[in-house]
């Protein structure tokens, strides 16, 4: 698994017959919402995770759940970010899964109403929202703006283009660049802060074609703090050279 402090994934398609043990080693905690009754009408595929290095201190927000999306969140608290700011603020981190299914425009309806409402009670703190939103009508432009194009039915256009714009007006922006296969991108991170996007090289399964695996670097809050070392200097003004002769 190299060395990722957060490991994201959509559609994991686990159950739980899976442990999470068997899914990474102890140097991270496992966060995931396997397919269930409450989030879906199917009965396999779906999923999400997050991994986090244990390091991190990260801490699940098992009461944030949206009922009937695939989606689960986790906070770094201030104390574990390495940031510059003045006020410490902490990371909430959310990864998502909105299927292409008859109800795919209620589910990102709820998702947006409901990161509204976290975002109200956290409105000075940072978020990295990310998943597979499944809006191949949105494009992307190399500043970040959205492109919306006439594709999909009205219900899903407008859903999709009320949740972009309500993550903008929350201040964030959409990092992710890189198209799939099929000239599409599917897989959006929104943030406050800035990310840098890059695929990845590093597969921790066979990777498909509709979702590259891609590589986030927050450097901002993310990169460890340098720690001087303290250095020894002697004084020899105040040396007593009588006695060391």
């Amino acid at each position: 698994m190299n060395d990722f402090d957060i490991i994201l994934i959509t559609e994991t398609w686990l159950t739980s017959g899976f442990y999470n043990t068997e899914l990474c080693d102890d140097r991270y905690d496992v966060l995931r919402l396997d397919r269930n009754s409450k989030n879906s009408t199917k009965t396999s595929g779906g999923g999400v995770m997050l991994c986090t290095k244990r390091s991190l201190h990260a801490q699940e927000m098992a009461e944030w759940t949206c009922d009937g999306v695939e989606c689960t969140w986790l906070t770094i608290p201030a104390s574990t970010l390495a940031s510059n700011e003045c006020i410490k603020r902490e990371l909430h981190i959310c990864i998502a899964y909105i299927p292409p299914d008859d109800l795919q425009s209620v589910r990102l309806t709820a998702f947006t109403d409901f990161l509204l409402y976290i975002f109200s009670l956290h409105p000075n703190d940072h978020y990295i929202i990310a998943g597979d939103f499944n809006l191949p009508h949105i494009g992307w432009s190399p500043t970040f703006d959205p492109t919306f194009l006439r594709r999909g039915t009205i219900n899903l256009q407008n859903a999709g283009a009320r949740f972009v714009e309500s993550c903008s007006s929350l201040g964030f922006s959409q990092y992710n660049l890189h198209k799939n296969s099929s000239g599409n991108i599917l897989d959006l991170i929104f943030s406050d802060t800035y990310i840098e996007v890059s695929k990845s090289c590093s597969y921790l399964v066979k990777e498909d074609p509709s979702h590259p695996c891609l590589e986030l670097k927050v450097s901002e809050l993310m990169t460890p703090s340098i720690k001087l070392k303290k250095e020894i200097r002697y004084n020899f003004k105040k040396a007593n050279y009588d006695k060391l002769n």
